[in-house]
């Protein structure tokens, strides 16, 4: 029985960190349509010079969400890479 719920265990991780990664990404989305930005890709072009541009308008406090929640993005990312090289 043990050995079942490893099994189960090591199959469902990666799919509840998907979950996660998705949601940050939507949640980064929602965060920017509130203001009129759209974004096609949610990934590195957070932190480029175009975001830099783009962020100028917003209030400091939604950048600062918005860059917590591409920290968090980054974490989840990492952990699947870790996890699929296991």
């Amino acid at each position: 029985m043990p050995e079942q719920e490893n099994d189960r265990r090591l199959h469902w991780k990666p799919e509840r960190v998907r979950q996660e990664r998705t949601a940050h990404t939507n949640r980064i989305r929602r965060l920017l349509v509130l203001h009129h930005l759209w974004v096609r890709y949610v990934d590195s072009q957070i932190r480029t010079h175009r975001w830099s541009r783009q962020r100028e308008p917003l209030p400091p406090g939604l950048c600062a969400e918005v860059e917590r929640e591409s920290e968090r993005l980054a974490l989840v990312r990492n952990q699947i890479s870790l996890l699929e090289a296991q």
